[in-house]
């Protein structure tokens, strides 16, 4: 299968038909140097995200060509930063400044490694926002989605800022749930210790390993246990614990990128206990759930709507 760069560019735009999209969800699990070449095509698509508007036209034009020269070598955003500082040394106090945004497409999840070698995994539909170089006093980044994180340790606070709580570390690893479209908020702790800030009210907490805080009509519970299941999805799997038909619906609205409507008044009261691959598509999970659960539906490409009866 071949997906050519027209195609790409249609999908980041999105103006692909649910097919295309089917189409380029299977040639990414093809090979590894699909993603790969993916993800270049990606960073090259988001790269006028990566200057402020406070740089000069001029220089802008000249350091983007020199960006575009190093991600048809290597694709690596170490290098971007790199070549930034061979070239453009004056301009270090601008690029701290200056910001680069990855958007991860329904049906995808990405990894990402920032300046200070922090590594971070990107599930579908999560943006990530980090500046080109940290500066001296912390490491700060915007998360809109799920994402993992493996914080490399340094001497300033890392801080993972969110609509709901800020996530402040030194060196650890953590997953947090923070979708600005959902009330849910939830971080779990694997390694280290971290501190989560009230967005609102500045009020803090503290997290051990082991440990998950979550939301719970709008209070912050605190337990003493982790489901490392509810992690899967670093590995292209849906796990679902007991989720409800319509919770399950709005898992697959987010992950697929298509808009379902229950008309099954009996939905309410089934609930699932299991996994799915991504990969094999929404058709395939529903058709499972049929098995336990009776209900009808019917897919309109066109519309991107999928209707339960």
């Amino acid at each position: 299968m071949t997906i050519d760069h027209k195609s790409l560019q249609r999908y980041f735009h999105g103006k692909s038909s649910y097919r295309e999209k089917n189409a380029i969800r299977q040639w990414l699990d093809e090979d590894k140097s699909n993603r790969e070449i993916f993800l270049r095509e990606r960073i090259m698509f988001d790269s006028n995200l990566i200057f402020s508007d406070s740089i000069e036209d001029e220089k802008k034009s000249k350091i983007q060509n020199v960006l575009l020269i190093c991600l048809g070598v290597a694709a690596s955003l170490l290098i971007l930063l790199s070549s930034m500082f061979v070239f453009q040394r004056q301009n270090l106090s601008k690029i701290t400044h200056s910001y680069q945004c990855i958007n991860v497409p329904a049906y995808n999840r990405s990894s990402v490694t920032l300046p200070d070698g922090t590594i971070v995994w990107l599930n579908s539909k999560s943006t990530l926002k980090y500046p080109l170089a940290f500066d001296k006093k912390k490491r700060e980044v915007f998360l809109d989605g799920e994402g993992y994180f493996e914080v490399k340790k340094g001497k300033h606070p890392f801080i993972v800022k969110t609509n709901k709580y800020d996530i402040e570390v030194l060196g650890t690893v953590f997953n947090v749930d923070a979708y600005s479209v959902s009330d849910e908020f939830s971080t779990s702790l694997f390694q280290g210790k971290v501190r989560l800030i009230n967005a609102t009210n500045s009020m803090s907490t503290y997290l051990l390993p082991g440990q998950t805080a979550s939301l719970d009509n709008e209070e912050l519970v605190i337990k003493s246990s982790i489901d490392a299941n509810k992690y899967l999805w670093k590995d292209g799997i849906i796990y679902l614990d007991s989720k409800s038909f319509p919770e399950i619906m709005k898992i697959f609205e987010r992950v697929y990128d298509i808009k379902i409507i229950i008309n099954n008044p009996s939905a309410e009261n089934f609930k699932y206990r299991g996994k799915f691959r991504i990969s094999d598509g929404i058709e395939h999970a529903l058709r499972v759930l049929q098995s336990d659960f009776p209900f009808t539906f019917m897919h309109d490409d066109n519309m991107n709507v999928i209707i339960i009866d």
